[in-house]
């Protein structure tokens, strides 16, 4: 009898000390609700306690976008404002000192080829009339191997001689392939023109210093110049990757050229602007009598799941429950409820039970019988 209550016992334990384990810390989810500023402000409050105690929901809070500033292009634009009365009043020297905080490199890296045009003719200007001739050549050169479109002002003949003799030097000399290498489909934007290819590739340049810009998506951009001889030249342009405040930027980009909000790249860049590894993105639209709801769910940059659903009027939040239950079901992020039978604890139970019916039925076939006769001495 001592046998099956021990095994009772040891099983009771057992599960006691299952419960007893402290529970894991609930998985983080980041949900970005679009179309519906209103359930984007309730959804991840409210949703959490309707799903797994294992899931926490919190609101997508996207990075602020990298400043569109352009320092290049401003000081550009006051260095040239600054040489025009300068030379005017024959002041050649403080002419010339406007272009220093200038650099040409940067404003073509901003794509203003224009303002690199009238600022290289300005320094060939004031350094000619300041009896510099070599400077003056050089910026001239510049002007030529950039292939820039020379700006109309009025100089003087001989500026404007020293820079037709550039342009004619630069016509005559043949061009040179340079390969570039970089992030595999990185746009390269050369001398400040379009993206002209897309890495790798080779371009024929003319020989001087050019200014390359390559631009990835999930990566930050680079500015990198080559110098161009007469032998064929390569350059390979390294990526850092994309900051949170960039790659918010690159989504934004991406919706305003009408992308889709839940594709692969775009959920990739979603993931990293809101700093979160997974990030579930729920599109609400409206319909007549209706509302459609489309979620996708990115872990670690890759789209794991995507998950629809059509409530009648509008959606509530039992509906944005099981959207979500679904997709992170999906996902593998959440485990589907199980049947009971496939429970331990089912099994537990039942050997309990097993264990205290083995126990009660030993103690009753082990009692001793006792048969009592009693005679009717009648």
């Amino acid at each position: 009898m001592k046998q099956p209550i021990a095994r009772f016992a040891a099983v009771s334990a057992l599960v006691a000390g299952c419960a007893q384990r402290p529970p894991s810390a609930p998985v983080s989810v980041a949900v970005y609700v679009s179309g519906d500023e209103a359930l984007a402000a309730r959804w991840p409050r409210t949703l959490t306690a309707r799903l797994a105690p294992t899931i926490a929901l919190r609101r997508a809070e996207l990075a602020a976008p990298s400043a569109s500033t352009t320092p290049a292009t401003a000081a550009a634009i006051a260095a040239i404002a600054r040489a025009a009365p300068l030379f005017a009043s024959a002041e050649f020297a403080q002419c010339s000192h406007a272009f220093d905080a200038v650099s040409v490199d940067d404003v073509l890296a901003e794509g203003r080829r224009d303002l690199a045009a009238r600022a290289l003719l300005w320094s060939v200007a004031c350094a000619l009339a300041d009896e510099r001739p070599e400077d003056a050549r050089r910026f001239a050169d510049r002007l030529a191997s950039l292939e820039l479109e020379v700006p109309s002002v009025v100089t003087r003949p001989d500026v404007e001689s020293l820079v037709s003799d550039a342009l004619a030097r630069a016509a005559s000399r043949p061009r040179v392939s340079v390969s570039i290498r970089s992030v595999d489909g990185a746009a390269l934007a050369i001398d400040g023109r379009a993206a002209a290819c897309r890495a790798p590739c080779r371009v024929d340049l003319i020989s001087g210093v050019h200014v390359v810009v390559a631009r990835a998506e999930r990566f930050e951009p680079r500015t990198q110049s080559v110098t161009v001889t007469d032998r064929p030249a390569s350059l390979v342009i390294d990526l850092a990757p994309a900051s949170a405040s960039r790659a918010s930027e690159q989504w934004a980009a991406r919706g305003r050229e009408g992308a889709p909000q839940d594709s692969s790249a775009s959920m990739a860049l979603l993931s990293i602007a809101a700093s979160a590894p997974r990030v579930a993105l729920v599109r609400s639209e409206r319909e007549p009598r209706s509302t459609r709801l489309h979620a996708a769910l990115v872990v670690d940059g890759t789209v794991a799941s995507r998950a629809e659903l059509r409530p009648a009027g509008a959606a509530s939040d039992d509906d944005g429950a099981a959207l979500l239950r679904e997709l992170l079901i999906r996902g593998r992020v959440l485990e589907p409820a199980r049947p009971v039978y496939l429970s331990p604890w089912f099994w537990i139970g039942i050997g309990a039970a097993a264990a205290t019916g083995v126990g009660v039925t030993a103690w009753v076939f082990s009692r001793p019988i006792e048969t009592t006769i009693v005679f009717d001495g009648r």
